[in-house]
């Protein structure tokens, strides 16, 4: 099913009972929704099931790919109006598997980790996972935790209220919450989860921050290259290969191409050789990210001559030719040990969205090695 259907069907179903089901922006379901279709993850999670409508939105997903399966984990969902409502409202019965446990989706977890582990090795089964439940860093820690060991490489992790606090939450939030200390009340116990478990993470990776900051995104280190970023805000820088970024032919069509120079693939990463004047290559391949960008670093050797200018010049979203408005100029020397050469950008978001980037290694014939692509600041 479409989203703008199943959007729709909610969103009218909402009006008619006259009861808020807790839908999320618009923007952010669509999202959601763009993550399930992109990356193909049949096997989602969601920890905290609520009303359930979030839940019938990965369930269309689902649908327009072919098939899967939601599992939707809480220990109280709403009584009134719940995920088996709204999916035989939607018509989306056959792809929610709803679980309710009394102890929170963390014993839930606990079985599926059980389950999993066999020989002291877990096998992960989770393609994607959202998790908006408790709010409180006790239940959510261990729960982010355990989900990472359960992601499949390239899965992604969807966190909600990062800005989240206790206190003053909803009415009458002193009746659940009366005994928590002033820390507790007071601090985005998400958000402490995102920061101090998620994004330190060894296995993990394109930390991005959407809705204004109220949403956070993590993904699982492998699976080959991210076919899928959210937009907005990366929160880490990306660090991606040269060994095969560059591409042989023309970025648009009759772009021109510079004659007398060579590119080869190493082993440590692309060799750049340039026997006439003014050598130039372009890059595109490794361009991923298609975000917003403060800042690109460059490692390189420069290994002939002893030493020489190089130019970065970058391509804004929506233009077709390189210019001397969006270049920047870093003197080099020679040297076998690995240089990183960070290049700053200024401007608009638009104009700091990059499609790809031209590397003039010199003026005159030179030799340069790059190892690696830095998207952001360390």
């Amino acid at each position: 099913m479409k989203f703008e259907q199943i959007y729709s069907i909610l969103d009218n179903h909402q009006k008619a009972i006259n009861y808020r089901v807790i839908l999320l922006a618009e923007a952010t379901l669509r999202e959601v929704y763009q993550c399930v279709i992109a990356t193909r993850s049949r096997d989602c999670l969601e920890l905290g099931t609520g009303h359930g409508a979030t839940t019938c939105v990965i369930a269309a997903a689902l649908e327009e790919i072919g098939g899967g399966t939601i599992t939707t984990i809480d220990h109280r969902p709403d009584r009134e109006h719940n995920i088996s409502e709204l999916a035989e409202v939607t018509g989306m019965q056959r792809y929610v598997r709803a679980i309710v446990h009394p102890a929170g989706y963390a014993w839930t977890l606990m079985g599926i980790l059980r389950e999993q582990t066999a020989a002291g090795r877990c096998e992960p089964c989770v393609d994607f996972c959202y998790l908006d439940g408790a709010h409180e860093w006790v239940t959510d820690a261990l729960a982010a935790l355990l989900i990472i060991r359960l992601l499949r490489p390239g899965g992604w992790l969807m966190m909600d209220d990062l800005n989240f606090k206790l206190r003053s939450s909803h009415p009458g939030w002193e009746k659940g919450h009366g005994n928590k200390t002033d820390e507790e009340l007071d601090t985005p116990q998400v958000g402490m989860v995102f920061d101090l478990l998620v994004k330190t993470h060894p296995d993990l990776e394109r930390f991005a921050l959407t809705n204004t900051g109220h949403i956070g995104w993590a993904r699982k280190k492998g699976g080959g290259p991210a076919i899928w970023l959210p937009n907005g805000v990366m929160v880490g820088p990306i660090k991606i290969s040269m060994q095969q970024a560059y591409v042989g032919l023309p970025l648009y069509p009759g772009a021109p191409t510079r004659e007398g120079v060579i590119v080869e693939q190493q082993e440590r990463g692309t060799l750049i050789h340039g026997t006439g004047v003014d050598p130039w290559v372009i890059f595109s391949n490794p361009v991923q990210p298609m975000r917003a960008i403060d800042a690109l670093t460059l490692r390189l050797r420069l290994l002939a001559p002893d030493m020489e200018t190089v130019q970065l010049y970058w391509l804004p979203l929506g233009a077709n030719y390189f210019d001397e408005e969006h270049c920047r100029r870093c003197i080099v020397r020679a040297s076998n040990e690995p240089q990183d050469l960070t290049f700053a950008f200024t401007g608009t978001e638009h104009e700091r969205t990059m499609q790809a980037f031209r590397l003039d290694p010199g003026e005159n014939p030179c030799t340069m090695l790059v190892e690696s692509v830095t998207f952001g600041r360390w």
